[in-house]
């Protein structure tokens, strides 16, 4: 029985995962272990100036409307931190989403599957704060969601495994902001042109043909039990 309800499980995973349009992870371990193909990854330093939008990181473009961004780079003296979205006290880029402005764009010439990146909410030198609030997503497929800054002044990991792959990420603010604003940091990008790949239909019958089997045997078992018995 025991056997029979574990393939259950996995066949109901699968079914579920086959089922899913853009994957949320929380853990770039695991974001990576559900890549495929080429990747590309920068830690965001010495790669220019301090600048606002438009600016490129390899094959990374981010588009908005001017101010909307800004790439702190690896000069600016103020670094620092956990301060205004530094992620870890070396370049950042920062996103300014609000109400008045529209969102920020990222996006690349090539298609990609998987999107991931650090993060860390905006925290000034009094206090104020973006921490726990939403951001929405929008694919040009027309994949969307919404994901949410830490809690506190602390890094976090967002990574988004599309079901299809893209051309462009498109960040909005949520709904949860504070006085139209939400700002966070955002360092050590990461792309993957492809997602491993997933079980095939045909997989899926071998396994749901195990579970028929397991299931006739523990039926038999059953039987042979309650035989005894009597």
């Amino acid at each position: 029985m025991r056997n029979f309800l574990m393939t259950a499980v996995a066949v109901a995973s699968l079914l579920s995962t086959a089922a899913s349009a853009t994957t949320l992870y929380s853990d770039r371990d695991a974001f990576n272990a559900s890549a495929a193909g080429n990747g590309y990854f920068t830690d965001l330093n010495n790669l220019g100036t301090t600048q606002p939008l438009p600016f490129s990181f390899g094959p990374i473009d981010f588009t908005g409307t001017f101010g909307t961004a800004f790439y702190w780079g690896s000069e600016w003296q103020e670094n620092e931190a956990g301060v205004n979205g530094n992620v870890d006290g070396t370049a950042w880029v920062q996103m300014r989403l609000n109400t008045f402005n529209g969102p920020v764009t990222l996006g690349s010439a090539s298609a990609f599957q998987l999107l991931g990146f650090d993060v860390r909410p905006y925290v000034d030198q009094v206090g104020n704060t973006d921490a726990a609030e939403s951001v929405t997503y929008l694919t040009d497929t027309g994949e969307s969601g919404t994901f949410t800054l830490p809690a506190g002044n602390d890094i976090g990991f967002v990574g988004f495994a599309f079901d299809t792959p893209v051309q462009s990420v498109t960040f909005g603010i949520g709904t949860n902001h504070a006085n139209g604003f939400t700002w966070f940091g955002v360092d050590n990008l990461q792309l993957w042109d492809a997602a491993a790949a997933v079980p095939e239909p045909s997989t899926w019958a071998l396994l749901l043909g195990g579970l028929g089997v397991v299931g006739a045997a523990s039926a038999r078992r059953r039987r042979q039990a309650q035989g005894a018995a009597v």
